[in-house]
């Protein structure tokens, strides 16, 4: 037996506490009449259970957090950004534009970029 299909992320977000109050009842009282998807929340709370045991958790190296927190400020966002993560690939993204182009884009507006560039509707050379 398994989940319903509709239900199988809801359930993963019901135990990771990421559900409105609404949600979540309306997950769990579907859970108290469906086999399947209480037999999955079971199963995911076992999972759970089974990785949070000590001896299971790897702590990385220095040397990784160091590479890790590297290549993180090499993408780093602007601190206004709301999504980070969304924010580094639209980031990712244009820069894969540009390379294809061979453009250049200005993703934020430096006040000394501003002063050196050229103002609509002069174009850029």
């Amino acid at each position: 037996m398994s989940a319903c299909a509709d239900k199988s992320l809801l359930l993963n977000a019901l135990l990771d506490g990421e559900l409105d109050a609404g949600n979540a009842l309306a997950c769990e009282e579907h859970v108290k009449v469906c086999a399947g998807c209480e037999e999955e929340l079971r199963s995911l709370r076992e999972q759970r259970a089974l990785l949070a045991a000590p001896g299971v958790r790897h702590a990385a190296s220095n040397a990784l957090r160091a590479r890790v927190r590297a290549a993180l400020e090499a993408e780093a966002t602007m601190p206004l950004d709301t999504d980070p993560i969304q924010a580094a690939r639209s980031i990712q993204r244009l820069k894969a534009i540009r390379d294809m182009h061979e453009a250049t884009i200005w993703i934020s507006h430096d006040p000394e970029d501003w002063a050196e560039l050229p103002h609509a509707p002069t174009p850029i050379e």
